[in-house]
């Protein structure tokens, strides 16, 4: 009789942390969603990867609210491949509407620019 209850108990006990497995992986799926930006470019840095490709980097001002107080940082925007013409073309003090999708790096938040909107 208990060794019935046993499996039983392992077998909801395994159900349940595959569910959770399942709902932790949707919810950091779903924030990874492309949006489109519009901000102001504060510094502009052009540069050659180590494989000698053409990068552009974007710092761009982004609002921010933390426990009510609001403040501006600057975000990281890489521009990589066939968008870096677009990017390059940007000047420091320009306002830019880009599609990005947001990512993390060492705890801070960056974008990767899918594409640069005229």
């Amino acid at each position: 009789m208990e060794e019935k209850s046993m499996k039983k108990i392992a077998i909801v006990l395994v159900a349940y942390a595959l569910a959770m497995a399942f709902l932790v992986g949707v919810a950091t799926t779903a924030s990874a969603e492309d949006k489109i930006v519009e901000a102001t470019v504060s510094r502009k840095i052009e540069k050659l990867d180590r494989n000698g490709n053409p990068i552009c980097l974007l710092f761009v001002a982004q609002e921010h609210t933390l426990q009510g107080v609001s403040y501006t940082k600057d975000v990281m925007a890489s521009c990589f491949g066939a968008v870096v013409p677009k990017c390059a073309a940007v000047a420091e003090g320009e306002t830019v509407r880009m599609i990005v999708s947001p990512q993390q790096y060492q705890g801070s938040e960056t974008f990767l620019v899918r594409h640069v909107i005229q």
